[in-house]
């Protein structure tokens, strides 16, 4: 097409004539390529000699994701990179975690997102390229990597106080503040993400977080057409969704914000210390009402407890001895 459009406005001959590869049809000897084969050709192509990819990172995921549907793994079209493909076997499989991690999972989030709007597949919604300012790649990366796999985890979940049957409550949380985007005296959507667990983790926090769920992630019908009874585009849906709930979303994401913040100004080692202990002599603390499959975890987590504080007492004591050499030096 655009070869034809710079020939009809220049007539350049340059512009009339292209050399291309045919390749082989039903007839012909080999056969034609399967779609598998065409995608191992594209994923050498565009690795190329460098093992550098051109794909704005949200493209690639899905250029991933199509070949691995097609037949061909992930760990098969990483070996087409030169700078892994003499990767020892221990080093190239963390080589593929990463990539899943930075592609694969995050695209899955997307998928959940997209289908909880009814737009499933409708990738252009969340991003249509590095350009676009109002893109969300960045948050579902973040997001996968700083809360999914909490959530996933069920000692990192409870450690950021999210009940099992609350996974779905905060996914939903994080989806609707990834939605709005932009939250005026706020950090960007994506670091919104990062501070999550934290967010999470607060009690109080967590309950204005939760205050989200009252809101509705669709929009009503009348709010989807114009005057003249035509429906909106999805990415103008998302625009008068942020602008309906702007005021709610604002308030109690801020508002987790500040409780956190305000927490953390509180908190000295000393308060730390008291409250670990507090919980360590907790009434619940009861070795005998554990779970019997538990016990290696929850001995494992004592352990960590135990080291952890020989560790602080060595460093207080140390700190004690130089603040007696100080006094002993200048007489105070």
């Amino acid at each position: 097409m655009a070869l034809e459009k710079l020939w009809n406005e220049t007539k350049d001959e340059r512009y009339q004539w292209m050399k291309v590869v045919i390749l082989p049809g039903v007839n012909d000897e080999g056969g034609p390529p399967t779609l598998k084969e065409i995608e191992q050709i594209e994923n050498r192509y565009q690795l190329q000699s460098e093992g550098k990819s051109e794909y704005y990172n949200f493209d690639r995921a899905l250029s991933m994701r199509r070949k691995i549907e097609l037949g061909m793994t992930l760990e098969e079209q990483l070996r087409d990179d030169p700078n892994f493909v003499k990767l020892p076997s221990k080093e190239f499989d963390k080589v593929v975690r990463k990539y899943e991690d930075e592609f694969i999972e995050p695209l899955k989030c997307i998928d959940r997102y997209l289908e909880q709007l009814g737009r499933e597949g409708l990738y252009y919604t969340v991003s249509t390229g590095i350009s676009d300012r109002a893109g969300r790649w960045q948050a579902f990366l973040d997001y996968y990597n700083h809360v999914r796999k909490k959530l996933d985890d069920e000692y990192k979940r409870i450690k950021m106080g999210v009940e099992e049957d609350e996974t779905g409550d905060a996914e939903e949380i994080a989806f609707k503040i990834i939605r709005k985007r932009e939250f005026q005296d706020l950090p960007k959507v994506h670091k919104i993400m990062r501070d999550l667990p934290k967010w999470f983790a607060n009690p109080e926090a967590k309950k204005e977080l939760f205050q989200l769920l009252d809101l509705d992630l669709e929009l009503p019908d009348e709010d989807c057409f114009d005057e003249d009874g035509k429906e909106y585009d999805e990415r103008k849906k998302d625009q008068i969704w942020s602008a309906k709930y702007s005021t709610e979303l604002h308030r109690h994401v801020k508002n987790a914000q500040r409780i956190v913040e305000h927490e953390k100004e509180r908190e000295t080692p000393l308060t730390l210390l008291e409250a670990a202990l507090k919980k360590l002599e907790h009434e619940n603390m009861d070795p005998e009402a554990i779970n019997m499959a538990d016990i290696p975890k929850a001995m494992e987590l004592a352990k960590k407890v135990k080291e952890a504080a020989d560790g602080l007492e060595s460093d207080f004591y140390h700190l004690k001895k130089k603040l007696k050499k100080l006094k002993d030096k200048f007489g105070k």
